[in-house]
């Protein structure tokens, strides 16, 4: 699941519904990652809010790229990262288009080829220029042949 759906499933849903014990994963917990040959090119990962803030342990995705790209993190990241803006967009679109343009102008100062999130809504809303991928779509794209 998404990290948002992640985070509701694993840590909310239980302290609210009784015998709620359903073993949750995020989805690259469930791949067997292949070998993917490591790329010359610098990509920035940007770690979704519920992962960083909420789930601080969870590094799956950082390690999985890690180990195939060149990867460096944003100056604000771990427990002091940015929101994409991305949950607010609905009910306060200025707030997010606003958090979105500061967090990916973080993300791009990196000097970063590509930024790189393990979340659907951080993609979507940090698109632009088109250098915004994320890391399921990132590791296909690596896989040989």
């Amino acid at each position: 699941v998404d990290p948002h759906t992640y985070e509701l499933l694993k840590n909310i849903f239980p302290l609210y519904i009784s015998n709620f014990d359903l073993e949750i994963y995020y989805y690259l917990d469930l791949v067997r990652m292949p070998s993917i040959p490591r790329g010359n090119e610098k990509v920035v990962f940007h770690e979704p809010c519920h992962f960083a803030l909420r789930d601080p342990k969870y590094s799956k995705p950082l390690q999985v790229l890690s180990g195939s790209a060149n990867t460096v993190l944003a100056k604000r990241s771990g427990n002091r990262t940015r929101c994409c803006g991305g949950p607010d967009e609905l009910t306060f679109p200025e707030l997010s288009e606003k958090a979105s343009q500061i967090r990916y102008d973080e993300l791009k100062s990196t000097g970063a080829d590509c930024i790189i999130t393990a979340c659907p809504i951080c993609n979507v809303n940090l698109s632009k220029e088109n250098r915004t991928m994320e890391i399921a779509d990132y590791l296909a794209s690596k896989l040989p042949g």
